[in-house]
């Protein structure tokens, strides 16, 4: 009994002075198994067999050549073909990067086409991740000189009294419970492809789809 006991308080101590990382990783499920696609911007068929999903930071640098080296060959060739299904969750992770996500989520919110065209342009623009440049002001003259066909005033409301912040909250949230630390980070069929490689990448979107037919 005494041994029992000791061991109870022993777990109990330790769980305590766990540092909240730690916790987290005891929390991570490492799967997207129960993820909602409804909410999240989208590229492709809603009928391709398999599906994928990003979590990045608009102020990553990786994620920016992800987006333009890798996210482009992936539409050729599994997107527009029907095969996948991408989703886009926000992780910001970076300083200031949370209000390049909520200006994002907003303009999802009136246009899902309108989301994709800002996804490039803000990559396109991206400055150091030092830097403090994502900002409303900085963003909003982005999205009126590339003319994304939204209604601009609506977004800038949006953004000031922070409408979609809690939708944010959702995907970080998402992304902490599916243990991501690092971005890009993405999942195919609800299983993390780690490390990082887009050759990787294609092999498990071959192999999910050879399992779907």
């Amino acid at each position: 009994m005494l041994v029992i006991s000791l061991l109870t308080v022993a777990t109990i101590i330790t769980f305590l002075y766990l540092k909240p990382n730690q916790m987290e990783k005891i929390e991570s499920t490492k799967n997207l198994d129960t993820v909602s696609y409804e909410n999240l911007p989208f590229l492709g068929s809603q009928d391709a067999p398999v599906k994928i999903v990003e979590f990045a930071d608009f102020k990553c640098p990786g994620c920016k050549a992800w987006s333009q080296k890798y996210l482009p060959k992936m539409k050729k060739d599994y997107i527009d073909t029907g095969k996948v299904q991408l989703f886009f969750v926000n992780y910001p992770i970076i300083n200031e990067s949370d209000t390049a996500a909520l200006v994002g989520k907003s303009i999802y919110k009136q246009s899902n086409s309108a989301f994709w065209k800002y996804y490039e342009m803000v990559y396109k623009n991206q400055k150091s991740e030092t830097e403090n440049w994502a900002t409303p002001t900085f963003l909003f003259n982005l999205v009126e000189r590339e003319n994304l066909g939204i209604n601009l005033e609506k977004l800038k409301t949006n953004v000031e009294q922070k409408t979609y912040a809690s939708d944010v909250q959702e995907d970080i949230n998402l992304a902490k419970k599916a243990g991501v630390h690092s971005t890009p980070t993405i999942f195919i069929q609800g299983k993390e492809v780690a490390p990082f490689d887009y050759t990787k990448i294609q092999q498990r979107i071959d192999q999910e789809f050879s399992r779907q037919r």
